[in-house]
C-alpha cells in the first residue's frame, strides 16, 4: 500500500525528517518503506500528523486524537519506531 503525505505533515516524524534530509536514496525518491507497519496503522500514523500540525499552534484544550482500542499498542510501536 501506498500513502502520499505532504512532506511538513510527515516530518512530525524525526525519523521521516532526517530520513528526507540525508544523501540516501530515500531522500532522492521521496519514498520511504514501512513494511513492518501495517496500512491500518500507517494511516492513523499519518492522520496523527496532520491532527499535530493542524493544533500545533492552538492555546487551550486540543480536541482529543480518537484511538481505537484495537491499534493502541500498534500505533504506540509505530510511533516510537518513527519518533513522533
Amino acid at each position: 500500500h501506498e500513502f502520499l503525505i505532504e512532506r511538513k505533515y510527515a516530518e512530525v516524524s524525526k525519523l521521516v525528517k532526517r530520513t528526507l534530509e540525508s544523501g540516501f536514496g530515500e531522500a532522492l525518491s521521496r519514498r520511504i518503506e514501512l513494511p513492518t507497519v501495517s496500512k491500518e496503522c500507517l494511516l492513523l500514523v499519518c492522520q496523527f500528523f496532520y491532527y499535530r500540525i493542524k493544533y500545533k499552534d492552538v492555546r487551550g484544550p486540543k480536541p482529543e486524537f480518537e484511538i481505537p482500542l484495537k491499534d493502541t499498542v500498534d500505533l504506540m510501536m509505530a510511533s516510537d519506531f518513527l519518533d513522533a
